[in-house]
């Protein structure tokens, strides 16, 4: 009889436990319906109200681009997944122009997302590291609320005619902001940094269940191999003027504003060449330095130069400069070793220097000069140097970089992102004090003699071209 009984107890505690699976199972699914419901439902309500303001928005979120872009056709996004908004991190992204967005629309656009029981609340620009006056104070995103968080960024223009995005952080009162929402900042992944992105192309979409037509990039790929590597860093205008004021503008001459024109000419004709070869570049040494420490070219520097990954060559690059009036002046190394390239700009003398950097592994000698050593105990980079009369090899050690986009000059050009640690490898702490003196092989804290060229090998690793003699008057005065 006991035995029977424990077992009617075993079948019904089974039973019990059966029902509670059950119950569970119908309640996640319950909830995922409606979190289902809930995105969409607050998606399309959102993409009505900026409709009906004509506020053109465009989704950035990466899952649901990611959702369009797998789908063979536009109605068959849906028959992939259960909604447009399925596993879709929250905030989803969006973006706008802020240029579309004047103070009418501004308070239209918040009072109509009101009527439809969203929340917003709006980020500004207020402490940003850098301070430029045309972008303090300045509304960064809007982030809004119904059920479904969604963050609006805000495309800012920027004179090198790309769109500048903010970062949370620039927002003391963030944190407070958000919280009335129910998040903080770590949610917005995506303003987590300031950003730079170039223009690109949309395209419209149109499905069933939703009222309103919403937009998206035309190239999701190429929009997200750009978005992530979009981190900006903004040129110290704030050390820019400190500069001045203790030496001096930078452009009092007449030779120094002739040259620093010339230089900007021949950096935008090289960012043009590269980014159409697509070569990832950035500025290095003296124009790196007149970057970071005056956000404008050296005057009495000699040259622009110019970093790129060895592993970026391309072998267009010499015609593609050749074509557009750079005549090669110099080729040094091989694509594996010391690679060093150098143009002159037939219409002005003025020098371009293409340093290709290399990846290795740190070694004491790459620690004597520097204070630094802590970014080189595992890794480095370097670039080669070579001095065609005696077939000596030099190196140049500098920390790991990983590259950030700036504005220089109204141009949108790479920097290291640890630009400080570049320049002190290069400079060493003195590099806020210009010097007119400068020598390639010994003045670097970071060269190191890296033995010589044999003999029979010049011909390939030394060659040496005129240039100068193919212009009619060398204008440039040392």
């Amino acid at each position: 009889m006991k035995k029977k009984s424990a077992y009617h107890l075993v079948i019904s505690l089974g039973a019990v436990l059966l029902t509670l699976q059950a119950l569970l199972l119908v309640s996640l699914l319950t909830r995922e319906r409606r979190d289902v419901n809930e995105g969409d439902e607050d998606l399309g309500e959102f993409l009505n109200v900026t409709n009906l303001i004509g506020l053109p928005v465009v989704i950035l979120d990466h899952h649901i681009l990611n959702r369009i872009e797998g789908a063979s056709s536009v109605a068959s996004i849906k028959s992939r997944q259960k909604c447009l908004t399925c596993l879709t991190s929250k905030p989803i992204l969006l973006a706008v122009e802020y240029k579309r967005v004047n103070p009418l629309k501004e308070n239209a656009f918040i009072n109509k997302l009101a009527e439809y029981d969203f929340s917003v609340v709006v980020l500004y620009n207020k402490s940003p590291l850098e301070v430029v006056p045309s972008l303090d104070q300045v509304p960064i995103a809007y982030v809004c609320k119904r059920r479904i968080p969604i963050v609006v960024s805000l495309l800012h223009e920027r004179e090198g005619n790309f769109w500048w995005t903010g970062q949370v952080y620039s927002d003391p009162e963030a944190e407070l902001k958000l919280q009335t929402l129910g998040l903080a900042s770590k949610d917005l992944n995506s303003l987590e940094r300031e950003g730079a992105l170039d223009k690109f192309e949309v395209t419209t979409h149109q499905l069933s269940d939703f009222s309103s037509p919403f937009t998206t990039p035309l190239n999701v790929y190429s929009f997200f191999r750009e978005f992530r590597q979009s981190h900006f860093k903004e040129c110290s205008w704030h050390r820019a003027l400190e500069f001045e004021k203790k030496y001096g503008s930078t452009r009092k001459t007449p030779d120094g504003r002739w040259f620093a024109h010339r230089a900007w000419k021949i950096l935008d004709r090289a960012k043009t060449i590269l980014d159409g070869l697509d070569v990832p570049f950035w500025i290095s040494s003296g124009t790196c330095l007149g970057y970071f420490r005056q956000c404008d070219i050296i005057p009495h520097a000699k040259d622009v130069d110019i970093g790129i990954f060895a592993k970026d060559f391309k072998k267009q690059i010499v015609p593609a400069f050749v074509a557009r009036g750079m005549a090669l002046k110099h080729h040094f190394g091989r694509l594996n070793d010391s690679l060093e390239l150098s143009f002159l700009d037939l219409s002005s003398g003025v020098k371009l220097d293409l340093f290709f950097f290399y990846e290795g592994k740190a070694g004491e000698n790459h620690r004597i000069k520097t204070d630094t050593s802590s970014a080189y105990r595992n890794k480095i980079i370097w670039n080669g140097g070579t001095q065609a009369k005696t077939g000596k090899k030099f190196k140049y050690i500098f920390p790991p970089i990983s590259l950030c986009w700036t504005e220089f000059l109204a141009l949108k050009v790479r920097i290291p992102c640890n630009t400080l640690d570049y320049i002190l490898a290069n400079y060493g702490h003195d590099w806020k004090v210009p010097v007119s003196v400068w020598d390639w092989k010994s003045s670097p804290p970071n060269v190191i003699p890296n033995g010589e060229w044999p003999q029979s090998e010049w011909p390939e690793v030394i060659r040496v071209y005129y240039p100068e003699l193919q212009i009619a008057k060398f204008q440039y005065k040392k």
